[in-house]
């Protein structure tokens, strides 16, 4: 299978997770979850590097509880996307091999 083929197999399996997929998709985006606080959510926005914002505004954004709030749901949520993937990738890798 080429990485063209992998790619849209595992994209379909994603489709196809259902209840059964749902503790080890939760149990990996917990530790996804912590990898991303450990790293500092405000550094992975400082990486970004918007070209022409004030360098003070982040400092403002980060000190705000709406930015924490958001920055926490947004990390979550690509750690669950991330965890979906992962697990599609290792039924699509099993079935593969079989």
């Amino acid at each position: 299978m080429n990485q063209y083929q992998l790619s849209a197999a595992v994209r379909d399996e994603v489709e196809k997770l259902d209840h059964r997929d749902d503790d080890a998709i939760y149990q990996r985006t917990e530790e996804l979850d912590r990898e991303v606080k450990q790293r500092n959510i405000e550094a992975i926005f400082q990486d970004i590097r918007f070209i022409d914002l004030d360098p003070r505004v982040m400092g403002f954004t980060f000190d705000s509880v709406e930015f924490q709030e958001l920055a926490t749901a947004f990390a979550r949520d690509v750690a669950e996307m991330f965890a979906k993937y992962e697990r599609a990738l290792v039924i699509v890798s099993h079935r593969e091999a079989a």
